[in-house]
Order: C-alpha cells, then structure tokens, then sequence
C-alpha cells in the first residue's frame, strides 16, 4: 500500500465524514457508529478510529464494509475499481 494511497483514504474519510456529520466528529463517535453495524467483525477502538483518520493504518477489507455503512458510500468511494496500490 502506497503512501499516496493513504493520503487520498485520509482524504477521502475526512469528506464522507463532513458530508454526513458537517464536522470531522469525535474518535469515540465513529468508533460507536462502526460498532453498531459491526456484527460480523470485531468492534473498533476510539484509538483504531484515529489511525484511520490520521493515516497511520486503512481499514481491512471487512471493517471497510462497514465503514461504508456507516457513511452511506460505496467501497469504491475509498478504492476504485482497477486500483493496484493495495497489493
């Protein structure tokens, strides 16, 4: 995964959240938001919030699933379709 992959995520997750929220919201209130929806993965932690919003780590494919949920945007929105920087 590249660092420019990381960054556009950031990106990305800051403007989903502002759509939805009209604010970049608390790392408990999306922690709280994610696990509500996570019953077919581990609940997160206000801390693994913060790493996904700082870009020190993306989501696994499950938990961006129900990332999505929680934001109303398909997968695509965080990877497009034909993207190679996950490998």
């Amino acid at each position: 995964m590249t660092e420019e992959f990381r960054e556009k995520f950031v990106e990305n997750l800051r403007n989903a959240l502002l759509k939805k929220y009209g604010k970049i919201p608390s790392y408990t209130l999306i922690a709280n938001e994610f696990n509500l929806r996570a019953s077919r993965c581990n609940p997160i932690s206000p801390e693994t919030a913060k790493r996904w919003l700082t870009g020190v780590s993306v989501p696994e494919l499950h938990r961006l699933a129900v990332l999505c949920q929680v934001l109303n945007v398909q997968s695509e929105y965080f990877i497009p379709v034909g993207n190679d920087d996950l490998s």
